[in-house]
């Protein structure tokens, strides 16, 4: 029955604009209205009226992604999430082009429960909408406003100092905002501590504000990424290693395009990050999306907010003693130490890539690095 419900979730996924013909909205399982979702989001296949709006009703969604969708209807996107209700936790609308501010201010007053956003890449969002977040957004705690250039540095500031629950985020998406200087790395150490999550792409400021921002959020870091950072170098390797016990939750490293740390400081990373045991890591950009909505959220919430039982097996997961209780289900699964590194287009030196490649091969971690 797994296989074949499987096999039915790949078809949607490959061809829903024709899988989805039927009158869908009168499946009963909402886990299996769920799951049509997840398939539709994974593919970015969202159109005006794929699916008829009762389908979303009552089907307990609490993530959704329209990432990338530009022929989804701003008009169409506002009814979806209004069937949704208040129970949407987590919205990925990154790279969809239609996002203006008046758009972004109604989608805040239909879901008041949104935890996690994504708009990056939403280029005609201004200030305007920092302000919709701050005044609207109140409940969340997950925000990424990467490559959004109407910003400004101002809006910027604004959002990490104003926002009324910073303090509480637990993720946080800068990479290629303006004014992604040391002034704003520096409001960022003081105003979180307990980040998840924390993505600062392209700077290019002093390297000492940004290590020091590391360390204030090094006991909980789950996911880095400083990808095209000319900032980043052997210092901030360094940062990463120096002590026994630094950044212990660190899965996801993404250094692309950090070309003024050495091989060495590469290598550093690897080994005192590593897999202690070879676990399953696989995942996608839904389980990531999941990830996202719901870390810092205790894990019986979690576990009742995405039905875990129905997606991942008992047998896949750690014993208890062995993951800290607010642990959410994804980096469970995935086990201690490193799972993915990104450093493509980084230190060019050809001896060390091979080595450095087969050592996180045997590791049993994802890495690309070229």
């Amino acid at each position: 029955m797994m296989s074949l419900k499987n096999s039915c979730l790949k078809c949607i996924a490959k061809n829903p604009h024709t899988s989805l013909k039927a009158n869908v909205s009168v499946i009963p399982f909402p886990h299996l209205r769920r799951s049509i979702l997840r398939s539709i989001s994974i593919s970015s296949a969202w159109v005006d009226d794929l699916l008829p709006l009762p389908f979303f009703q009552g089907c307990g969604v609490r993530v959704i992604s329209f990432s990338g969708c530009s022929r989804l209807s701003p008009t169409f996107l506002l009814a979806t999430l209004e069937s949704i209700g208040n129970d949407l936790l987590g919205l990925d609308l990154s790279s969809y082009f239609a996002l203006t501010d008046d758009l972004l201010r109604q989608i805040l007053q239909f879901c008041p429960g949104l935890r996690y956003i994504n708009v990056m890449d939403c280029r005609k969002l201004t200030d305007i909408s920092i302000e919709s977040f701050i005044s609207l957004g109140t409940s969340l705690r997950h925000v990424d406003i990467g490559g959004c250039g109407s910003l400004t540095r101002s809006g910027v500031t604004r959002l990490v100092e104003g926002h009324p629950g910073m303090k509480q985020f637990v993720g946080l998406g800068l990479s290629g905002v303006p004014g992604l200087s040391e002034e704003l790395l520096q409001l960022v150490s003081q105003r979180t501590g307990k980040l998840h999550r924390l993505a600062l792409g392209y700077y290019e400021g002093k390297t000492a504000p940004l290590i020091d921002c590391l360390r204030m959020n090094s006991d909980t870091l789950v996911s880095l990424e400083l990808h095209w950072s000319r900032s980043v170098t052997d210092d901030v390797a360094l940062a990463l290693t120096g002590e026994a016990g630094t950044f212990p939750r660190l899965r996801f490293l993404n250094l692309q395009g950090s070309k003024a740390m050495s091989a060495d400081g590469m290598a550093a990373i690897i080994k005192l990050h590593p897999r202690t045991e070879t676990f399953s890591c696989e995942w996608d950009s839904w389980q990531i999306l999941e990830w996202r909505a719901l870390c810092g959220l205790p894990r019986k919430f979690q576990t009742e907010a995405l039905a875990i039982r129905e997606e991942v097996g008992a047998g896949t997961l750690m014993s208890d003693k062995e993951v800290s209780e607010d642990a959410t289900p994804l980096m469970r699964n995935m086990g201690p130490g490193l799972a993915h590194l990104v450093c493509r287009f980084g230190n060019p030196d050809g001896n060390a890539l091979p080595l450095m490649r087969d050592y996180c091969s045997k590791q049993g971690f994802s890495l690309l690095l070229d």
